[in-house]
């Protein structure tokens, strides 16, 4: 129940940082007007509005399937971690891939539903750019199954792990200064202007100034493919309703 409840959150587009909220019963009405949202929105029979959705989510063949890039994220519900697969196409599309609970986002949690989608026939073979928030494990299972893989790392994960190193005071515009970087019209002037602020935090905050450094090129990937911007919006977040 808590894997169909976090699949249909997800793919509504609600966001991860909301799901303690979307989680709560709102009534038949509210019920029945997202069962008739989904069902409206299902793009080629991906989305099946039903108590075995889960259950068909996790066997369906992803033979033919075309995508350019690939969204995992680990959503947490207290003490249960969901890992969430989305599939992008050239188009945009969004398709449910994977959906695995577990008590804690391990190795093993990461990488069954990773491994599987190659099993049910995905052209790993292929070139892919893969979303993923930073986790260890989640990356190193994505690079054991994809040939050609390039990796972006979420910078909404990015900016909340380096603001919750810094006193209030230096939050906002540390986050402000960042997204801006992030928006720059090119890869070089965004690195520059994320290690001038990281040279900054480094006199008086090293922990939020290595923070920022750590990963610094994954976070900048899409600027360096000259990702167009209606699409990079999609692809700065693996936050599904961006």
């Amino acid at each position: 129940m808590l894997g169909q409840l976090a699949l249909e959150k997800m793919l509504a587009g609600l966001s991860s940082r909301r799901y303690a909220r979307g989680l709560e019963p709102g009534g038949q009405a509210v019920a029945a007007q997202a069962a008739s949202t989904s069902s409206r929105r299902s793009p080629a029979g991906w989305w099946p509005p039903t108590e075995t959705a889960l259950a068909e989510l996790m066997s369906r063949r992803l033979d033919g399937l075309d995508l350019v890039a690939l969204m995992v994220d680990g959503v947490h519900f207290g003490e249960h971690t969901c890992v969430v697969a989305l599939g992008i196409d050239i188009d945009g599309v969004k398709y449910p891939l994977a959906l695995e609970e577990g008590s804690t986002e391990n190795a093993t949690l990461v990488t069954d539903p990773i491994t599987g989608l190659r099993d049910r026939g995905l052209d790993v073979t292929r070139p892919i750019l893969a979303v993923l928030d930073g986790a260890k494990a989640l990356s190193r299972a994505v690079r054991d199954v994809f040939d050609k893989l390039l990796i972006q790392r979420c910078q909404q994960h990015k900016i909340r792990n380096v603001i919750d190193k810094l006193p209030d005071r230096l939050r906002a515009v540390t986050e402000w200064r960042m997204r801006q970087a992030y928006h720059a019209e090119s890869a070089l002037k965004a690195e520059g202007e994320l290690e001038q602020l990281a040279r900054e935090l480094g006199k008086t905050h090293p922990g939020a100034a290595a923070s920022l450094r750590e990963g610094m090129a994954e976070t900048l990937i899409i600027l360096r493919l000259g990702v167009p911007p209606t699409l990079a919006r999609t692809l700065r977040s693996t936050n599904p309703n961006r």
